[in-house]
C-alpha cells in the first residue's frame, strides 16, 4: 500500500494525471511480460500481488481521459486508485459519473466538483454500492 493522501494538487499536469499515466504504463508493462514468457513457463504462474495507492484525485479536462483509462484498467491492474477526495473542474456531469462509477466506493469520502455541475443528485451508484439521502456531506 502506497498512501499519497493529502497531496492534493492544483489544475494541469500533477501528481493525479502523473498517477494515473503511471498505472496504464505498468498495466501496459505487465501485459506485454504476460504475453512474451517463455514458452516453457507454466500457465499456472501466480501474479505479483498489486500495489494499492491512496489518493486524492484532482481531474481536469486535461487529465479526464488518462485518468478514466487507469480507472478502468484498475482493478486488475499492478497499481490499484484508491481514491479517498474526488474533485472535478470543468468536466460534465456525464464525464464526472463515469469516474466515479469506476472508484472503489469503500475508500471515497468527499466529491467535490465545479460549476455546481451536480446539484439536484439524490441518489449515487458506485459499483454495487448506493449513496442515497443527503448528498451534501459527500459532495462538496
Amino acid at each position: 500500500m502506497l498512501d499519497v493522501t493529502g497531496f492534493f494538487d492544483d489544475p494541469g499536469d500533477g501528481i493525479t494525471k502523473a498517477l494515473a499515466k503511471a498505472c496504464v504504463k505498468v498495466s501496459k508493462y505487465q501485459q506485454e511480460f504476460q504475453r512474451h514468457r517463455p514458452s516453457g513457463a507454466t500457465t499456472a504462474t501466480p501474479q505479483p500481488p498489486g500495489v494499492d495507492v491512496h489518493t486524492d484525485l484532482f481531474v481536469s479536462k486535461r487529465s479526464y481521459k488518462i485518468l478514466r483509462d487507469a480507472l478502468q484498467t484498475g482493478a486488475t491492474g499492478p497499481l490499484r486508485i484508491k481514491c479517498h477526495k474526488f474533485e472535478a473542474q470543468c468536466l460534465s456531469a456525464y464525464q464526472i459519473m463515469n469516474l466515479l462509477q469506476c472508484l472503489d466506493s469503500s475508500c471515497l469520502q468527499r466529491v467535490k466538483h465545479g460549476q455546481g455541475m451536480l446539484p439536484s443528485l439524490r441518489k449515487l451508484s458506485l459499483k454495487d454500492t448506493w449513496v442515497s439521502g443527503n448528498l451534501r456531506q459527500i459532495l462538496g
